[in-house]
């Protein structure tokens, strides 16, 4: 990733959306203002694959503005995450920003465009040990600490680690080469001798990273002490395993730990899809409280259906080898959380707007006689 320090450069001013003509740079107190002006407070946090970047979508629809995309430097992707939350000290490199460079960073994407709010939608902070910290160190230096709003969606693990495989079969050649590369060295026997320019099948990954977790010793005990196990294990690994960020009970911890409940709302991705948006948006201060009721009813403001990639390779339905190895894995974590969620509600700790967390629902499989062959990445291109 190339350095963020050099490359921002600001438009001459803030006119088109509404906010004052951009202030000197190397000003401390101008940089504190833009700080508070522009630093996102809405932030979709994950979890990958279970909706976020449609949720992000609803919000940009419905008045928030966001990261901007500069065809030249590496700071964003698709117009909703800022690239540096993809390294372990985001804040190093944020605090090092001229003033007119940080607020370069978020704006609307059209000009003329009021924006109500700035919104960050990187999926993946929400299983990543060290972003709650990094979110906390760069509100606090904004001073927008309470004035954050954290949403994160959760969908059942089998289905969601699918969708997570197929989603990194049709990334960009360079980026697919290089993951699947690294993940054959770390994945032998399950992955076989793979040749040239293939992936794995599903199955094949899951028995890897089924065995990698096991050997962490997580499951042997219940409560904070497995959750702390699964931090440690998080932190230990250069490789973050993606059968334990299903694992979601650690993860909604280790950001209650930074920033108080009512700031996060957690909802559950196939409830969202039925119910729509409008609890989000009234959480977000986009949309007005008397619409949340619509959610139950008949909703008006439905989920977008966004960053799905059809390909020749994408596989439809989940193998039941897979399904009979990880549903007892998550099994007992899910159970957690829902009692963790209940009492939260029960103690008025979750936000309002926070409705009650249903039982995932039990994953469809097929069941198949022979081994899937490796996926040929050349057919995976999106459709």
């Amino acid at each position: 990733m190339r350095a963020l320090t050099t490359h921002f450069l600001p438009p001459p001013s803030l006119a088109s959306n509404g906010t004052p003509a951009r202030l000197r740079a190397g000003d401390s107190s101008d940089a504190q203002q833009l700080q508070n002006e522009f630093f996102p407070t809405l932030h979709v946090l994950g979890a990958a694959k279970a909706g976020s970047t449609s949720l992000h979508e609803s919000l940009y629809q419905n008045g928030a503005c966001g990261c901007l995309v500069d065809d030249d430097v590496d700071i964003c992707h698709n117009g909703k995450e800022l690239s540096i939350w993809y390294s372990e000290a985001p804040s190093v490199a944020l605090r090092n920003l001229t003033a007119e460079g940080y607020s370069s960073l978020f704006g609307p994407r059209a000009a003329g465009v009021a924006c109500r709010a700035y919104a960050d939608g990187t999926p993946t902070r929400l299983h990543t040990w060290y972003s709650a910290n990094e979110l906390g160190h760069l509100a606090a230096a904004a001073k927008a600490t309470q004035k954050l709003r954290l949403i994160a969606l959760l969908r059942e693990p089998v289905a969601r680690h699918l969708s997570w495989y197929n989603h990194r079969l049709t990334t960009p050649s360079l980026s697919k080469w290089s993951f699947w590369t690294s993940r054959q060295a770390s994945c032998q026997p399950w992955f076989g001798a793979l040749p040239g320019g293939h992936a794995p099948p599903h199955l094949a990954l899951v028995r890897c990273e089924y065995e990698h977790w096991q050997s962490k010793g997580c499951q042997r005990s219940v409560g904070n002490a497995t959750a702390e196990c699964w931090i440690r294990s998080q932190q230990a690994s250069s490789s973050p395993s993606w059968i334990a960020g299903g694992i979601y009970l650690p993860q909604l911890l280790l950001w209650q730990r930074r920033f108080p409940r009512g700031q996060l709302l957690v909802l559950q991705f196939e409830q969202t899809i039925r119910e729509g948006v409008a609890r989000a948006l009234d959480f977000a201060g986009l949309g007005a409280p008397e619409r949340v009721g619509e959610a139950v009813g008949g909703p008006s403001i439905m989920l977008p259906h966004n960053n799905s990639k059809p390909s020749q390779c994408k596989q439809s339905q989940v193998h039941c080898s897979v399904v009979r190895m990880l549903v007892p894995l998550y099994k007992p974590w899910n159970s957690l959380l829902l009692q963790q969620l209940h009492r939260d509600t029960a103690t008025g700790k979750a936000p309002r707007q926070e409705p009650a967390f249903p039982e995932f629902p039990t994953p469809e499989c097929i069941e198949v006689q022979e081994e899937r062959p490796p996926v040929n990445l050349s057919l995976c291109t999106p459709v």
